[in-house]
């Protein structure tokens, strides 16, 4: 697979210094380093495949899956409940990114059936807020799932986000295969793609996106395309009342009252990944105004631009150390992550001292130890790349101009290890006379996860 990565729009913020970061790696459980983080804590979870679900219970956290979709899956079987619940008034920043949520039953609740089955992927409600993006909602509630098979939303103040989401072959019996925003709850989608899931009982019949009882929703640059019932409807009557769907700049088989909503086929090249050919109308038609796709263009809809590989942003974390003109060094990355595409990534510092030396200390494990009057980020053992010069104001200037750009070529990206390979890596560089006597910069940490 294939990434080329702009700093600016892929780089996950690192955690602010009032917050911490928890670290869990397969297969220790996200659940428990949830219970231990406070709020506003930042719970980093590896690679691999998590046989649990989880419950965020009233706290604000980030959950970030720093290998993202491809590499880390949290899945609920044999649970009969919902992979991430999220009800307990948890307030707007609680967020979730990266996973793909899979083989969740929904939140049972008792009925004249014996039980109804909410959000087999997520649930949401009691006014609670939840941020989603980059995750893959998919082959949940089959069986189980009553309403809402990937992502139900209901109650007053409850809200739910979804960022660069794929909702795919989900199940529901009554309405919402895909989706269902219910009882004054609201949702919105932006870049999400919503394809393949099913709801065709005769009163219920919203296999994509489903409203009920004054729930409502916003879709812009996304795609609902082959469901198995309406791609986006209300609830049979009376569970229609108060309900409402804000459409614009979406694809949308069968069509839908809004701006700039087309029904032509999206023209997929691979119905696994949900990416969009070249010759796809929805390449290029999402909004004017959204982001633009990281090769500059006109935004396309859905989760998949044309470029993309799913190769994951690469996270920050850990705190830089200032060096000795009160300079914070900044970190960021450039090119391509994968072993398959353009040769071309790259580790770039800048705010360095001028005319000073660097290099990339990595290892496959993070840390959070003291060293060289700052801390070091990275685990033992430490691999060290070839120091290179920072340049900037000539001598004998002394100021914060200095900066590298150390690549990382196909053979350095090898001889780490294959796609869903972690390495964190740090940046030391030479600083003469810092006051705490170690003549050491030293900047924060990043996780890059390598791809195919």
């Amino acid at each position: 697979m294939n990434s080329q990565l702009l700093l600016s729009l892929c780089v996950l913020s690192a955690s602010t210094a009032s917050a911490s970061d928890h670290f869990v790696n397969a297969p220790e459980s996200i659940q428990a380093a949830m219970n231990a983080a406070a709020p506003g804590d930042r719970i980093l979870v590896g690679p691999g495949t998590y046989s649990e679900v989880i419950d965020f219970q009233g706290k604000q956290l980030e959950v970030i899956a720093t290998g993202g979709p491809v590499f880390t899956i949290l899945d609920g079987s044999g649970s009969n409940t919902t992979v991430v619940r999220v009800s307990s008034g948890e307030p707007a920043g609680t967020s979730l990114s990266g996973f793909t949520l899979t083989n969740g039953a929904g939140v049972p609740f008792p009925s004249t059936w014996g039980s109804d089955y909410y959000g087999g992927g997520v649930h949401v409600n009691e006014g609670s807020e939840l941020s989603l993006s980059d995750c893959i909602i998919t082959n949940n509630a089959w069986g189980t799932g009553t309403f809402a098979g990937g992502v139900y939303c209901g109650g007053e103040g409850s809200h739910v986000d979804l960022l660069r989401c794929v909702i795919s072959n989900n199940r529901a019996w009554a309405s919402g295969g895909g989706t269902l925003v219910d009882w004054h709850g609201t949702m919105t989608f932006e870049h999400c793609t919503i394809y393949g899931n099913s709801s065709d009982n005769f009163f219920g019949h919203q296999g994509g996106i489903s409203m009920a009882n004054f729930g409502t929703v916003v879709v812009k640059d996304s795609i609902a395309w082959a469901n198995v019932g309406n791609d986006i409807g209300a609830f049979s009557a009376p569970y229609d009342q108060g309900t409402h769907a804000d459409v614009s700049y979406s694809c949308v088989e069968g069509g839908y009252s809004g701006a700039f909503v087309q029904t032509g086929d999206p023209l997929f090249s691979d119905l696994n990944e949900l990416t969009l050919s070249l010759r796809s109308p929805c390449v290029d038609t999402g909004d004017p105004s959204s982001t633009p796709d990281p090769d500059g263009t006109v935004s396309d809809m859905g989760a998949r631009w044309s470029g993309w590989s799913g190769a994951p942003a690469p996270v920050e974390y850990c705190e830089p150390k200032l060096n000795s003109l009160g300079c914070e060094p900044v970190l960021s990355v450039a090119g391509d992550t994968s072993l398959g595409g353009a040769d071309d990534l790259s580790v770039i510092v800048q705010n360095l001292r001028n005319n000073q030396f660097a290099s990339i200390i990595w290892s496959y494990g993070h840390a959070d130890v003291p060293f060289g009057g700052g801390t070091r980020c990275v685990g033992l053992p430490i691999h060290l790349t070839k120091p290179m010069h920072t340049g900037g104001t000539p001598y004998p200037g002394v100021d914060c101009t200095g900066s590298v750009d150390i690549p990382l070529s196909h053979g350095t990206l090898s001889s780490i290890g294959g796609p869903g390979t972690q390495v964190f890596m740090q940046v030391w560089s030479r600083d003469p006379g810092h006051p705490d006597g170690s003549n050491l910069g030293l900047t924060g940490g990043l996780c890059l996860t390598i791809s195919s």
